[in-house]
């Protein structure tokens, strides 16, 4: 029997894409030699890049798109900080990967954003040279912001020209709505071993509360929820969260006030 996975929160047309389009075709990939498109995904730092990833690497893994053969780790996380230096060394680290094949053939993420400033440089010219190599035999994820800069959008056309246009899917922005940061709350309330009471209604006062707060991604999410925790009074009961104690939070501003996050 396949073990169940878990869908992250948001992100439901990437999901959907992935679902529907390759693991539903996980045949083709399974008896040929075609392999599954590498995707440029508009998701900023801290919105939940690593849990999409393992998102992908479990749904390959579970349809055999992937061999997943080639080291110890079946997902790799590169975050170009736009040096040369560091350029290299990344690449380095990635055939250093590759213990029993010649080549990696998992998953890569490469945050591309810092490096999307030196595409004119040497730095682009090493990055495409080492990437079309590299993407023969793992499968690439590219994340720039959610709201792509110029720079990014150039290396991103420079990525297409040389894996090929029909070997990448680009994705458009797909921000999480005020519902599911809401209920990223309420799994992270649940992670901490909080007991949740009247739980729908905990539930709509948070979703309430997002736009009020401006809590934009998971991080922020993270924090806040963090913040509502400890700022319950747990004198006489256990950590229990209801909708009078989250409303009482609430009503004092204290995610506004503990200044948790920078705007």
């Amino acid at each position: 029997m396949d073990t169940k996975i878990t869908k992250p929160v948001g992100h439901n047309s990437i999901c959907k894409y992935i679902d529907e389009y390759i693991c539903k075709r996980s045949a083709l990939y399974r008896n040929s030699l075609l392999k599954p498109p590498h995707m440029v995904i508009p998701l900023s730092k801290h919105s939940g890049r690593t849990t999409l990833i393992k998102y992908l690497r479990d749904k390959y893994k579970q349809s055999g798109i992937l061999p997943f053969d080639s080291g110890l780790e079946d997902y790799l996380e590169i975050e170009f900080d736009g040096s040369l230096s560091q350029l290299k060394q990344s690449f380095t680290k990635i055939n250093s990967e590759a213990i029993y094949k010649n080549h990696y053939t998992g998953i890569i993420s490469f945050d591309i954003s810092m490096l999307s400033q030196y595409i004119n440089d040497i730095q682009g010219d090493t990055f495409f040279k080492e990437i079309k190599i590299i993407a023969q035999y793992a499968n690439c994820v590219f994340f720039t912001n959610e709201f792509p800069s110029k720079s990014e959008e150039r290396l991103t056309k420079g990525i297409i020209s040389v894996l090929g246009g029909s070997n990448v899917v680009i994705f458009d922005s797909d921000p999480y709505s005020c519902g599911e940061l809401a209920s990223i709350m309420i799994n992270r309330m649940r992670e901490l071993g909080i007991e949740l009471k009247s739980e729908r209604n905990v539930l709509a006062l948070l979703k309430s509360a997002i736009p009020v707060y401006e809590i934009n991604d998971l991080q922020q999410a993270i924090i806040a929820t963090d913040t509502i925790i400890r700022n319950i009074d747990y004198t006489d009961s256990m950590p229990i969260i209801d909708e009078h104690n989250i409303k009482k939070i609430l009503s004092i501003n204290i995610i506004q006030r503990s200044g948790v996050y920078a705007k």
